[in-house]
């Protein structure tokens, strides 16, 4: 397209960035208006209309220009592709630096860049070129995880959820997921001075632990000198963590490839992993053999999913993929889904013990009557859950079970008889599903208009459990009671 003096301009972004472009441009373009989110609150902008991005029409959007005005470059190219999806043929916006995208032609690329800088700096002329953003650019299939490769082994960057202790040798602690280290969170969060935790659960764990390797006496001498060391294990990770950001890179422990579980059982490092789980990072540095790490990475698995995103020109997922060569890629799902995962696992780890003195959440059963929560049950699979749906899976959430090593019938479509827990909407008529026999907890989806009151006018349960998630659902995990 040959943007001239005519040519119908819109401007993304009714803010100070926007006035910005605006100012630079006003004189010599023909600005007809704002696309901003806030259409519905903002009406007008410097005297022109700002319009939702679904509001201009076909022929006006391939008609005109539109410039990305948002100060944030990371998110342009996010913004570019809802723009594209809305219809628009020429998005002006700049291209980031490592992206994640192989584009059509350096040149296109380069020229885009230019173009932005020109316009952003003030010193823009007409007539000037825009490359069509229709096959613009496609993702780039690259791994991500790999951080260096010594001696025959691989450090390497692995999901929370492929990360479980060390086999043999712990009793209690042995060949459970990272994310179900509860107790070990816990005494992070007591080290750290947060009020209302306490290390009780994690002393106990522990003495257990010690009872089952050796005979000697449990004092409480030697407690005292366990949490003791524990809390200066806590602070000097706390200090390395700041002063070195690359501190758990450089002191990764080893790991080796759970060929029958599909997982990797840590040889060491617990609390390592605990902390860096404490501290909301969803990727674990590992030591592994390079044998150990293809067998991870799936590559028969990844090719396919890759030659599916590419046949049906996907450039965003419909939610996150936990690999390396797709953790990258941007998803569409809203919400914060890897703290839904986080705060789930920590939550029923707890229950589980509590109620049944056992660690880990191996052989619990969890239904979605929803069929909302496929990527959540993807991960609780790999926890060792069993899972179900009423939704039966897509083409791609099929490509992303064989990826994660998942068989097909790993998420089941039959209600069972008992369920640990049955995820459901707030809002559902309880009359179009059959409720198992049996269910221990609720794990309730609640939009979040009127949220609190409906807990309390019709749930009659006690919140533990409150965040926003998912799709902008809210849940609350509690014990069966009337409901």
């Amino acid at each position: 397209m040959l943007w001239k003096n005519e040519t119908p301009v819109y401007l993304y972004g009714a803010a100070g960035f926007g006035i910005k472009i605006y100012n630079n441009l006003h004189t010599s373009c023909n600005i007809v208006g704002f696309i901003d989110k806030r259409s519905d609150e903002v009406k007008n902008y410097l005297g022109l209309p700002v319009l939702d991005i679904s509001y201009p029409s076909q022929h006006e959007k391939k008609s005109s220009t539109i410039i990305i005005c948002v100060k944030n470059i990371f998110e342009h190219e996010s913004i570019f592709l809802s723009l594209l999806k809305n219809g628009f043929d020429y998005i002006v916006f700049l291209p980031v630096d490592e992206s994640m995208y192989v584009y059509r032609s350096k040149t296109e690329r380069e020229k885009l860049i230019a173009l932005y800088n020109s316009i952003s700096d003030g010193y823009f002329s007409l007539p000037s070129e825009i490359p069509p953003a229709k096959g613009l650019f496609r993702l780039n299939f690259i791994d991500s995880a790999v951080i260096n490769k010594v001696d025959g082994l691989f450090t390497v960057l692995v999901p929370s959820p492929f990360v479980f202790n060390r086999p043999k040798g712990e009793g209690y602690l042995s060949d459970i997921p990272v994310l179900s280290l509860f107790a070990h969170i816990d005494a992070f969060k007591y080290f750290s001075g947060n009020p209302g935790v306490d290390c009780k659960d994690y002393m106990e764990i522990i003495t257990l632990v010690a009872g089952e390797a050796g005979q000697f006496e449990r004092t409480q001498r030697w407690k005292e000198n366990v949490l003791d060391g524990r809390r200066m294990i806590f602070e000097r990770m706390d200090v390395a963590a700041q002063l070195s950001p690359s501190f758990f890179i450089d002191h990764a422990v080893k790991a080796v490839w759970n060929a029958s579980g599909k997982y990797f059982n840590m040889l060491s490092g617990k609390h390592r992993a605990s902390y860096l789980i404490y501290k909301r990072y969803l990727f674990i540095p590992l030591v592994m053999t390079v044998d150990d790490y293809n067998s991870y990475l799936n590559m028969d698995a990844s090719y396919k999913l890759y030659e599916y995103l590419d046949k049906n020109n996907i450039i965003e997922l419909p939610f996150p993929v936990l690999h390396p060569f797709f953790c990258k890629i941007p998803f569409a799902l809203k919400g914060n889904f890897y703290n839904l995962v986080y705060d789930f696992v920590y939550w029923l780890s707890k229950e589980q013990y509590y109620e049944n003195g056992i660690l880990g959440i191996n052989g619990l059963s969890v239904f979605d009557s929803t069929g909302q929560m496929y990527p959540f049950l993807q991960c609780l699979y790999k926890l060792g859950c069993k899972v179900g749906s009423t939704a039966h899976a897509n083409e791609f959430e099929q490509l992303v079970n064989c990826l994660y090593h998942n068989p097909n019938h790993a998420i089941t479509n039959e209600l069972p008889l008992y369920c640990d827990v049955l995820i459901i909407n707030y809002n559902q008529n309880q009359k179009s599903f059959s409720i198992p026999a049996k269910v221990r907890y609720y794990m309730v989806l609640l939009d979040k208009i009127d949220t609190i009151n409906y807990i309390n006018k019709r749930l009659s349960i006690t919140l533990t459990q409150l965040g926003v998630y998912m799709n902008n659902y809210i849940f609350v995990a509690e014990k069966n009671k009337e409901i």
